[in-house]
């Protein structure tokens, strides 16, 4: 996959040599300034500092650049500050950075790449008429003033696979303006007199980033660049890691599959209850206005996207390093470990802004890795949690460990695996959860609890005005709040099961409501070679068929091309048939691929075809009139004159770039007979019900059942989940179901701990030299009153 920020894909014009378009762009005249080798050099790297301070500006502290006016005032830095000021959006460390980097080097590679423009414009020109095939992503910056987010408008028809994101209040500098730690956040270590002092708050805030793999929707990345590429990669039942490798001098990296450990470590206290047959009365809960809910956490932090559904805005108020000895013993199993980290908190922390606090403990071996108390959150004597993490538990499975404690203190019980659904193969609740890889998400159940933990008076401290303001916390819709983008805000959402997005035809599916986010599900489709249409199949969400293709193309008058006609034409190598278009012509089909080629049709009508952007080609093939379309090289249509991906081209054979191929590369296994007959598998691989019957495999049946799938956001109310009696007694965490997204903060927090580390570190080793010198001053000065 590719990706650019800021800057859009734009075709050459091959009758436009490109400096005359810079020429007639002003904004664009620092690059006929750069033109001149040794002249841009000799300016920038004179004070590279001022060079870097000037150039790295957030959007709204712009205007020291004149970059319409280089030429003409001949220099890019001319009128700035000797000495300008620091944007908001560096450190003094980062400008340095790019000092002394760009001090081995100099600017001569950068400015190249605007001496060679017309090299690559004759490059690039070879490549006309070609589609971008591999998926794509463009972001582009509400407030870029010289590549504006307008200027990428039109990249779809050479971009076919392009996702989009954009990002308000943003400048040219998108990379480095987001911030994700809030700036009020503190990290705290002791020095060796037992005074505890906070560290100097020199961090790196702009190399934690997190996604998802293109082509899988609910797969999850979590990478930090701060010292290499360090973080997951998940997808399926399967996780990768990724890390520098050690021994390299380059800036090579290793990625390996992460194996859970089958360790004995469990996740209950051993004092753990019995689940008894208490049921939640989900029914009887009164829905309230959609308020804003805000969590405090000393030690552990949340990114706001995971319970965006939820809006709860998760946020890491502060860590606290015990580096020479414990505060508290931290011998003994996890309960008693929380009941003293419970005691020493209500001293210690009293002052400092948190809902909920976490104690992180290593240990070699350890039976146990996690106590809580259930539901117990808001409630300041009890709302504390201690996860230890054994030697033979992963990182990845820590994570997990972190997203269930914090779920139980809000009353989140464990999945009964036999009626909680994520539409994933395992649930983060669900009591295998630590030892299992890939993605993980909540349950129907899981969100269940948390609307009835919000709906109680349990949660009031999730009320509360918010006192640590997030730098990255977005506007959300349903929160009552009319914020920046939004017209209104009534602070309610649709009802679950409404109709969010109705199905477009018999290869795509209805997706609903699910009554807690104002946003609609994913897309999801039938799965990939599903029948249509009689004899065609499905792929991506549309019915290939090669009868609406022609008819899309010229009209009712035309259908899919006899066999006769596709052998006769597709057997050459011309405008009237082929197999595609490479730099020394058009490529010859060979017999099995000659359905898969240029797209053939029968014309029955007696009126000629009239095209402005085509050529229509006619042919009499044994009493067939056949006719096809040849376009210009280049021509944002011309993928048209092509049989598209997925049409059938032979028993159980289907078209797949220009040749006839076998239909398993559809992985077509999950078929309506796993639906009992009674719905169609989504690209999920799970069923989508008829109406009347219930996900997940159709069997069952309720009268006004709209139907649908785990997926399609009206799953099945939970009404007899079993669980756990809400006792005052501390006990491990279970693994539970959430949305797959909860867990991405705690790998965040994951890596900004080792960076932390390193951080205390190097500020404990200059606490130690100041006070060497304190104290070997006090002994020169006593030495002279002696």
């Amino acid at each position: 996959a590719v990706a650019s920020l800021n800057t859009p894909f734009m075709p050459p014009n091959p009758e436009v040599p490109p400096m005359e378009v810079i020429k007639s762009i002003p904004v664009f005249n620092y690059q006929l300034y750069f033109q001149e080798p040794g002249v841009a050099e000799a300016e920038l790297e004179k004070n590279m500092s001022r060079t870097f301070k000037t150039f790295f500006r957030a959007s709204d502290e712009m205007g020291l650049l004149t970059v319409h006016k280089a030429t003409e005032m001949g220099g890019l830095l001319v009128n700035t500050p000797e000495n300008p000021s620091l944007s908001k959006i560096t450190t003094e460390e980062e400008i340095e950075f790019y000092v002394q980097q760009f001090k081995k080097s100099g600017f001569r590679g950068p400015l190249n790449w605007y001496r060679n423009t017309e090299r690559n414009w004759k490059w690039s020109c070879k490549g006309l008429g070609r589609k971008i095939l591999v998926p794509a992503l463009m972001v582009t910056a509400e407030k870029d003033i010289v590549l504006r987010p307008q200027m990428s408008k039109n990249m779809e028809n050479w971009i076919p696979y392009l996702k989009r994101g954009h990002i308000e209040d943003c400048g040219h500098w998108t990379q480095i303006e987001k911030m994700f730690l809030p700036p009020s956040f503190r990290v705290y270590s002791y020095d060796n007199t037992g005074i505890m002092r906070p560290l100097d708050q020199n961090f790196q805030n702009i190399c934690y980033f997190q996604g998802y793999i293109e082509g899988y929707p609910d797969s999850m990345v979590i990478v930090s660049t701060c010292t290499g590429l360090r973080g997951f990669l998940q997808f399926g039942n399967i996780s990768y890691g990724i890390e520098p490798l050690e021994s390299s001098i380059g800036f090579e990296h290793v990625i390996y599959q992460v194996e859970p450990k089958k360790g004995d470590a469990l996740l209950y206290a051993a004092k753990d209850m019995e689940l008894r047959d208490l049921k939640y009365n989900i029914q009887s809960i009164k829905a309230e206005k959609a308020a804003s809910r805000y969590l405090e956490i000393h030690f552990v932090v949340e990114k706001e996207m995971i319970f965006a559904p939820f809006n709860l805005t998760v946020i890491l108020s502060s860590l606290e390093f015990w580096m020479d000895e414990n505060k508290i013993s931290t011998t003994g199993d996890a309960n008693e470990l929380l009941y003293r980290f419970l005691k020493w908190k209500q001293s210690y922390l009293a002052l400092r802004p948190h809902d909920m606090a976490f104690l992180l403990v290593y240990r070699e071996t350890s039976d146990y890795v996690g106590a809580t108390f259930q539901g117990k959150m808001c409630d300041k004597n009890y709302a504390g949690t201690v996860a230890l993490q054994p030697k033979a538990v992963t990182l990845e499975s820590l994570a997990i460990v972190l997203v269930q404690l914090l779920s139980l203190s809000m009353g989140i019980a464990y999945d009964n695996v036999s009626e909680c659904h994520c539409g994933v193969s395992i649930c983060v609740m669900n009591p295998e959860a630590i030892h299992s890889s890939g993605v993980r998400a909540f349950s129907n159940c899981s969100m269940e609890a948390f609307s009835s933990f919000i709906s109680s008076q349990n949660s009031y401290c999730l009320q509360n005005q918010l006192q640590l303001q997030p730098s990255y916390k977005s506007k959300v819709c349903g929160n009552g709040q009319l914020e920046e983008g939004e017209d209104c805000d009534c602070g309610s959402v649709k009802a679950k099961g409404e109709v969010c997005r109705i199905s477009s035809g018999d290869c795509d599916v209805t997706e609903y409501c699910n009554g807690s986010s104002a946003v609609c599900e994913e897309d999801f489709y039938v799965h990939d070679g599903h029948p249509c249409g009689g004899e065609w199949v499905c792929v991506k969400g549309s019915c290939k068929d090669g009868k609406q293709q022609c008819r899309d193309l010229f009209g009712y008058d035309a259908d899919f091309g006899t066999d006769e006609c596709f052998d006769e034409l597709n057997s050459k190598t011309d405008i009237t048939g082929n197999c595609g278009i490479n730099p020394s012509g058009y490529m010859a089909c060979s017999p099995n691929n000659r359905k898969c080629g240029k797209l053939i049709c029968k014309y029955r009508s007696e009126n000629l075809i009239k095209m402005k952007s085509a050529t229509v080609i006619y042919a009499n093939i044994s009493g067939e009139i056949c006719i096809s379309l040849e376009y210009v090289r280049g021509h944002k249509d011309s993928q048209n004159m092509w049989v598209d991906d997925g049409t059938v081209c032979d028993t159980n054979k289907v078209c797949m770039n220009k040749e006839c191929v076998e239909d398993t590369i559809f992985n077509y296994d999950c078929k309506p007979e796993n639906c009992n007959n009674h719905g169609v598998c989504n690209n999920k691989k799970n069923c989508h019900c008829n109406p009347t019957y219930l996900p997940p495999d159709c069997k069952t049946t309720q009268d006004q059942w709209p139907g649908g799938s785990i997926n399609s956001g009206n799953q099945q109310r939970a009404e007899s989940i079993l669980a756990r009696p809400q006792i005052e007694s501390a006990y491990h965490a279970k693994p539970s179901r959430w949305p797959f997204f909860l867990i991405i903060p705690f790998y965040i927090v994951i890596c900004v701990l080792i960076a932390i580390l390193v951080k205390v570190h190097s500020q404990r080793k200059k606490w130690r030299t100041d006070d060497y010198s304190s104290d070997e001053q006090f002994e020169t000065e006593t030495e002279t009153k002696d």
